[in-house]
C-alpha cells in the first residue's frame, strides 16, 4: 500500500454560490476514516452544484493538490466511434444517464427532463438509436422522477438499490448490481492469472 499525502490543515472551495470548508481534525488527513469523512462531506455538497459549479470546485482541488491530470490510457473515456460499435452489438444496449449528471431531486421537474430528453438525444446522435433504458444518476430520484423518465420515452429506468427484480417491480425502478471501479490490473491479480 502507498502512503498517502496528508490532507492540508484546513481546505476552502468555491461550490456554487457558497464555500466548502473543512478543517483537519489533527491527524492531517493521513487517516482513512479522516480522509473518508473528508471525502463525503465535499461529495455531499457537490451532489446538488450544478455542473460548472462542479468544475471550478475540482479544478480548485486540484490546485490543493498540485495535481496533473496523467492520462491512463486503460481508464480513458471510450470514443464515439468505440461506443458505436458497442451499440451495434445484439447482447448491449447503451442507455441515457442525464447531460450533465445532476441529482435529479434537485431539479424541477423540468429542468428533470431536459437533463434527461438532452441525454436521450445525446445518444441517438452518437449511436444512431434512441435509448429506451435510462440510470439515475447517483440512483437518486424523486416520487415525480419515475414519471419524467416514462414521458420522456423511456422503457425502463435502473435505481441503485441491490434488490431482486419481480413480477411487480416498477419498470421505473428497476434494481441495479453494484460493478467495482477498478483496473483490469486488479481483476487480473484477484483472480489468480
Amino acid at each position: 500500500m502507498t502512503a498517502m499525502n496528508p490532507l492540508p490543515a484546513s481546505i476552502s472551495l468555491p461550490v456554487g454560490d457558497q464555500e466548502f470548508r473543512w478543517q483537519s481534525k489533527g491527524k492531517r488527513g493521513r487517516h482513512r476514516h479522516e480522509r473518508d469523512q473528508f471525502h463525503f462531506a465535499l461529495w455531499s455538497r457537490l451532489l446538488a452544484a450544478t455542473d460548472d459549479g462542479r468544475k471550478v470546485a475540482l479544478d480548485e482541488l486540484r490546485n490543493y493538490a498540485n495535481h496533473k491530470a496523467e492520462v491512463d490510457p486503460c481508464a480513458r473515456p471510450m470514443t464515439s466511434e468505440e461506443l458505436r460499435q458497442l451499440a451495434d452489438s445484439p447482447l448491449i444496449e447503451i442507455g441515457a444517464h442525464t447531460t450533465n449528471h445532476p441529482s435529479l431531486p434537485d431539479l424541477s421537474p423540468e429542468a428533470q427532463l431536459d437533463e434527461i430528453l438532452g441525454s436521450r438525444e445525446q445518444c441517438r446522435e452518437v449511436t444512431g438509436q434512441l435509448p429506451s433504458s435510462f440510470a439515475y444518476p447517483y440512483g437518486r430520484l424523486d416520487v415525480k422522477t419515475p414519471d419524467v423518465v416514462r414521458y420522456a420515452g423511456f422503457d425502463r429506468a435502473c435505481s441503485t438499490q441491490p434488490e431482486l427484480v419481480w413480477a411487480d417491480t416498477d419498470d421505473m425502478l428497476l434494481p441495479r448490481v453494484q460493478v467495482p471501479d477498478c483496473s483490469i490490473g486488479r481483476v487480473l491479480r484477484g483472480s489468480g492469472l
